[in-house]
């Protein structure tokens, strides 16, 4: 204990002493002759205590340090500015997306076998999108009503069209992220809830990778005539929603957890892969919808924690 005192006594303060003097000297706030002559001097121990572990230790230091990073490296409008263009580059991107979906339609149901092997899956991803749809339109409404006690429709339908829809081209939740903080923007939801919910939902707000792993998972046990209880099913269910936390927010991405609540029931990993292969077969349909559900939730469960549910008039 006492040398791990000694290395945030007298190490961490150096190391952030540097990359202070590195940082301000890139930027071009001093020159290398005023930066050998400040190495001398202990000019950022008070940084030091900005970085421990509760930062409330200086508060005043803390707003100090925030505002010299903010107005030095990177102004407020010039930061307003870039992520503009970020976001433009997304909408030009999403305007192309459905023609991408079309090429990807065409790629699978002209290949060899591609159309009768899709139909040969119907049911099952008549099943994902069924499931899906239930908790977007009555699962998610019920928890909106019971965290603000108001009409839920107005926020989980104005959710679904401006993210959901464009989620569903981009099968991506990573690239939806600027579409759904503009969407926050116009619901009025702060911007200190946004900043910090949108970009961790779309990795751990997961409820269509829940889903398609416990769809594509039962549905394997139905074919191999595997007998399951309750109990088991229901631990599969727990494991799944605690997986999906964890997964990637790119297309595809809850497939590779398959294996994992197979392996509960004893299925073999070749198995289990077969079962990720079909996903990939019907991923066209099964991943674009998946992706709206996560991608629409972030928002409404954001807007829900505010207790916002009106969507303003343009």
């Amino acid at each position: 204990m006492n040398q791990n005192r000694s290395y945030i006594a007298n190490v961490l303060p150096r190391i952030f002493k540097k990359k202070l003097l590195d940082e301000v000297s890139h930027i071009g706030l001093i020159d290398q002759a005023q930066r050998i002559k400040l190495e001398g001097k202990d000019i950022v121990l008070g940084l030091y205590h900005f970085y421990r572990i509760f930062p409330s230790y200086d508060p005043a230091l803390a707003e100090t340090v925030k505002a010299f990073f903010n107005e030095s490296i990177m102004r407020e409008s010039e930061r307003n500015f870039f992520a503009s263009i970020v976001s433009g580059v997304v909408r030009i991107v999403i305007r192309f997306a459905p023609l991408g979906v079309l090429g990807l339609v065409y790629s699978s149901c002209t290949q060899e076998g591609g159309f009768s092997n899709l139909l040969s899956y119907v049911h099952v991803v008549c099943v994902l999108v069924a499931t899906m749809l239930i908790i977007a339109l009555v699962i998610n409404p019920l928890l909106v009503f019971l965290t603000t006690f108001k009409n839920p429709y107005p926020l989980v339908i104005t959710s679904i069209l401006h993210s959901g829809i464009t989620a569903f081209f981009t099968r991506s939740s990573a690239a939806n992220i600027p579409v759904n903080i503009a969407l926050c923007e116009r619901l009025g939801v702060p911007r200190e809830s946004y900043s910090i919910s949108i970009p961790l939902g779309c990795t751990i707000n997961m409820s269509g990778a829940a889903v398609t792993i416990v769809v594509m998972t039962m549905a394997a046990v139905n074919t191999l005539g595997i007998e399951v209880n309750f109990g088991t099913s229901f631990l599969m269910c727990v494991a799944a929603v605690v997986c999906a936390c964890g997964t990637s927010g790119i297309a595809g991405g809850s497939l590779m957890l398959i294996p994992l609540a197979c392996s509960i029931f004893g299925i073999s990993n070749d198995i289990a892969m077969q079962v990720v292969g079909i996903g990939f077969i019907i991923g066209v349909i099964q991943d674009s919808t998946e992706t709206a559900l996560n991608s629409s939730s972030d928002v409404v469960f954001t807007a829900a924690a505010n207790k916002i549910t009106s969507v303003p008039k343009d």
